[in-house]
């Protein structure tokens, strides 16, 4: 039977919860059917309360029935601004941040968010418990709705990113058989979950992207948090992908039918390969692409998460778990290599034509240098100081010459080491120009020296050494991958 796992409630707390889909349809994540059967917020009290918002969606079986198996997802930060007591609305800010800065304090033992979303949370178990209890119009009569999605249900997870991280981690300090994936998430206050202190968090996980702000900002002030945490590759480290890097997905929502086009996150021009469209060769497009949960390794025989499942255990070999083995190594594996394969041959691409531009690279890196040091000033003041020179040489001389009749009744008048002196220093100037010419050359190389392997250029050079060894690799991957994949 389908269960929900660490994937899906990535997915779910990351992208679904933050879309305002068609809820009389199901939607798939991960090749699931789930929908969405309730949801609260603190709209109608202007977020004064709290500002949480919290969506439940349930599992549906492979012929869209339901399993009983729901989840509550907590939505992170939006920028909803509707509370009349935000100081900071005028200047954009969502309600949501004057709970953020809350959560930091780790003196806080509870905070208006976190007392919202145990009220949220609880409102809606009672709502469950109710579905089970009351008659079907009773239920009716009480919530104003049928009780078909809420009887026989069981809460086996919660989730949540970012601000919404910290609800569902909340939850799962306080409940332990509740299953719970925050991620990036905001921190918890250490004072408001340690009173559920237990020796280990085995229910909880946190998955967080190496690229994401808010987890660069707070982690030198998390004092510690519960639960296990991962760090996954995903995302990528400039400001104007930071948010779609914050929640791991960048997609259009088609709402009519709760599907989505996956938008690539930047794209890049390869610096070699070429493609035909409308009929012209044109610099070939490599689309960098957000999946947060796809960079999750999973189980293949349980479906679990690694990262929670740990080290695997003997299985049978019988058709069924050979025919998911199968499935992963054809779909997923063969999607993932070649990704891989495109990203590693424009590596190759890349370091090849870096390597090529190395001397000009130099040469600029030359000129730049020069440039800072104001040398070509220094160059000017030497053109100027040889016609001050010669333009003293000639008094000199013609000093001498007139009183070369009348030089023995003076006292001695060196001009002419003077003279010695005067070229001294030109020679002197000219010296030190020549000498700070061959210094930037060989800084230079020396900045592009590699002192364990003696390569020049520690770069790009040092990248193609090891892409010449591998190049060949990369090509006989991408046709098996072809061929068998």
């Amino acid at each position: 039977m389908n269960k929900i796992n660490d994937r899906d409630l990535t997915e779910l707390s990351s992208y679904w919860v933050y879309q305002n889909i068609d809820i009389k349809k199901e939607f798939k994540v991960n090749g699931k059917r789930f929908k969405q059967v309730d949801s609260y917020n603190d709209d109608k009290n202007s977020n004064l309360n709290g500002a949480a918002d919290i969506k439940i969606y349930e599992l549906l079986d492979d012929k869209s029935k339901p399993t009983g198996q729901q989840t509550i997802i907590y939505q992170g930060t939006s920028n909803e601004a509707i509370n009349p007591n935000n100081p900071l609305k005028s200047s954009g800010f969502g309600d949501d941040w004057l709970q953020n800065a809350k959560l930091m304090n780790n003196d806080n033992e509870s905070t208006d968010y976190l007392k919202q979303t145990d009220q949220l949370s609880n409102q809606y178990k009672i709502k469950l418990e109710d579905a089970d209890r009351l008659s079907n119009s009773d239920f009716l009569k009480k919530y104003r709705m049928e009780s078909s999605n809420f009887k026989n249900k069981t809460i086996v997870a919660d989730g949540g990113n970012s601000e919404g991280g910290a609800g569902a981690k909340y939850q799962g300090a306080k409940h332990p058989n509740e299953k719970v994936v925050a991620t990036d998430s905001a921190m918890i206050p250490y004072a408001a979950w340690q009173k559920f202190a237990r020796p280990r968090f085995d229910n909880m996980i946190g998955f967080n992207s190496t690229n994401d702000l808010l987890t660069w900002l707070q982690d030198p002030f998390i004092k510690d948090m519960p639960g296990k945490r991962v760090n996954i590759n995903d995302g990528v480290p400039r400001l104007d992908t930071l948010i779609d890097s914050h929640v791991g997905y960048k997609r259009k929502l088609n709402r009519k039918d709760n599907t989505y086009d996956t938008v690539p996150l930047i794209k890049i021009k390869s610096v070699k390969d070429t493609e035909i469209k409308n009929g012209k060769k044109v610099k070939k497009t490599i689309n960098i692409t957000l999946d947060m949960d796809g960079r999750i390794p999973i189980n293949v025989w349980t479906g679990d998460s690694i990262a929670r499942s740990g080290r695997g255990t003997l299985i049978k070999l019988n058709l069924e778990n050979l025919d998911a083995l199968s499935k992963l190594i054809t779909g997923e594996t063969s999607g993932m290599l070649a990704e891989c394969v495109i990203f590693l041959n424009e590596s190759f691409n890349i370091s090849e034509n870096e390597n090529k531009n190395f001397a000009d690279r130099k040469k600029q890196l030359s000129e730049g240098f020069k440039d800072k040091i104001n040398l070509f000033q220094l160059e000017e003041m030497e053109r100027t100081l040889i016609s001050k020179i010669n333009s003293l040489e000639e008094v000199a001389d013609e000093t001498i010459e007139s009183i070369s009749a009348v030089k023995h009744l003076l006292p001695d008048f060196a001009l002419d080491a003077l003279k010695e002196r005067i070229n001294e220093l030109f020679k002197g100037i000219k010296s030190f120009i020549e000498k700070v010419y061959d210094s930037i050359n060989n800084e230079i190389l020396e900045i592009f020296k590699n002192i364990d392997h003696d390569f020049r250029d520690g770069v790009s050079e040092e990248m193609m050494k090891h892409l010449k060894v591998v190049k060949q690799n990369i090509d006989q991957i991408k046709n098996q991958n072809d061929i068998y994949g």
